[in-house]
């Protein structure tokens, strides 16, 4: 009499992250001034390190069933802003600078075996949804008085990088029929 060793694994990650730098939106009658004699920095900064690791086995008599996967879904929001209706007046340098990055390493390995056929398999799905802003909104001002003097200059800048690395196996053993699918 024949036995079937069956076994899955699916293993889940779901990130959500935000990080803002700002000067707040003002309202058009009462808009916010700001006036500084040196620099202005609004930095935004993150970074996601994240490693997904799935693995199952099985084995049986008769045959053996292994799947497994590791499915990541991301989701990343980098501001840096001068908000609506915001005066900024700046002697020296204003920097707008948001920046993201992302480490991911997703793993899946499935494994089986029986004495008449082994069937295993594993996947890695990884979503991402990055969005990485740096700007000067809507009817706000930078440097309208050249009267600080200094050296006025504006810096926007914004930047996302991702390292991505994804690696599925499987590996199966049967005395008819051994398959192993990985991606």
């Amino acid at each position: 009499k024949g036995f079937i060793g069956l076994s899955g694994v699916a293993n889940v990650v779901v990130a959500n992250n935000t990080t803002k730098a700002f000067i707040a939106n003002s309202e058009e009658d009462r808009p916010t001034t700001i006036v500084a004699t040196e620099t202005l920095d609004i930095v935004a900064d993150s970074y996601l390190d994240l490693i997904n690791i799935a693995g199952g086995a099985a084995g049986g008599g008769t045959a053996g069933v292994g799947l497994s996967t590791a499915i990541s879904t991301i989701t990343n929001r980098t501001k840096a802003h001068i908000g609506r209706f915001t005066d900024a007046n700046i002697a020296n340098k204003t920097t707008i600078k948001a920046h993201h990055k992302d480490d991911i390493l997703a793993i899946a390995a499935g494994g089986a075996g029986g004495k008449t056929a082994g069937i295993a398999g594993s996947a890695t799905v990884t979503t991402l949804n990055n969005q990485t802003l740096a700007y000067i909104d809507q009817n706000a001002q930078v440097n309208t008085d050249s009267n600080l003097g200094g050296n006025q200059n504006v810096r926007i800048k914004a930047s996302d990088r991702t390292k991505l690395l994804g690696i599925g196996g499987g590996i199966a053993g049967g005395g008819s029929a051994g398959i192993g699918v990985g991606a």
